[in-house]
């Protein structure tokens, strides 16, 4: 049975300002994308995007910020039909920072920006904004302070959830950081074209660059240990913004014999740059995610130059 490499969507992950843990994948029903854990921070900013693509219903979970324990200290709920509420645990029941957000309008991207401070004391606040994320139009505010956040104890990972419509599967650019998430920048693009490793397996960048529709349609196989793809996209233009990362992501999974790790790299002047991190793939196809913080050519923080260039590769290799 063959690795495979279904959708590497919107693969080259580029964020600014602060620390940042990255999450990302397409997730339909009651899939979600859950990031890695972080350092507990008690202040901070929490930003993703999303496509609406059909109307949310009241009830649902949109997102959560996790604590250290894993355990929901705050969230983006459905308070009525398409009405988003940012609320915080109280130690016994969910709050709301203030009136629900409506006016979103199914077939629109999002951007879902959370600024938090105060964690754990009786003594915070809490900062949510929701904006189209190509024209930057805000659609509504909420904003609470004074607030006593001993319940919601500290911010350790986000999770995404799709399950607020049947097939809400696109979302990408998800952080959590020190300092506001309104000053942060997360860009994606996905492939536009093979790259260096183009013969193993079967598949090309056309199989891996799907954006909303049914993403494990078509996907690249890789059957061997040893085997790689990577692909490139289009220069990226940041505006000046400071690069504090470039991430990847694949959706992966195994057949249920063979192999079942992966490796994900970037490839800078021709070499490849493993991450340290070995995936541990299921024959479920789930989204990965991980992030150089550091220019691995050189050692040191990401010029823009490097993480712009339309000549950045990135791709899987079955290890």
């Amino acid at each position: 049975m063959n690795p495979s490499i279904p959708t590497i969507t919107h693969d080259s992950n580029l964020a600014v300002r602060g620390n940042i843990s990255m999450g990302w994948g397409n997730v339909n029903g009651a899939e979600y994308v859950l990031a890695e854990m972080q350092p507990a921070r008690t202040s901070g900013g929490f930003s993703f995007v999303k496509r609406m693509n059909s109307a949310y219903t009241n009830g649902l979970t949109l997102a959560e910020l996790l604590n250290s324990a894993d355990q929901s200290s705050i969230r983006i709920q459905v308070t009525a039909a398409n009405q988003l509420t940012l609320q915080y645990w109280s130690g016994a029941a969910w709050v709301s920072v203030g009136a629900a957000i409506g006016g979103l309008v199914s077939g629109i991207t999002y951007r879902f920006i959370v600024d938090f401070s105060g964690l754990g004391t009786a003594a915070g606040s809490l900062k949510f904004k929701i904006v189209s994320e190509f024209t930057d139009a805000l659609v509504g505010e909420q904003s609470g302070a004074g607030l006593n956040l001993t319940g919601a104890t500290n911010a350790a990972r986000p999770k995404i959830y799709g399950g607020l419509s049947t097939n809400d599967n696109n979302l990408f650019g998800p952080f959590l950081k020190d300092g506001s998430a309104l000053a942060a920048y997360s860009h994606v693009n996905r492939p536009t074209s093979n790259g260096i490793d183009a013969a193993d397996g079967s598949g090309s960048y056309a199989d891996v660059d799907d954006i909303g529709g049914a993403p494990d349609t078509d996907f690249i196989a890789l059957p061997a240990v040893g085997n790689k793809r990577s692909v490139k996209g289009a220069a990226r233009a940041l505006a000046g913004r400071t690069v504090k990362g470039v991430a990847v992501n694949a959706r992966l999974s195994c057949g249920v014999s063979g192999p079942a790790q992966a490796k994900l790299y970037i490839v800078i002047g021709g070499v490849r740059y493993y991450h340290p991190t070995t995936l541990n793939l299921t024959t479920s196809k789930l989204p990965y995610s991980l992030t150089f913080e550091l220019n691995p050519a050189t050692g040191a923080p990401w010029l823009n130059a490097a993480a712009e260039s339309a000549a950045l590769e990135w791709g899987v290799e079955v290890a």
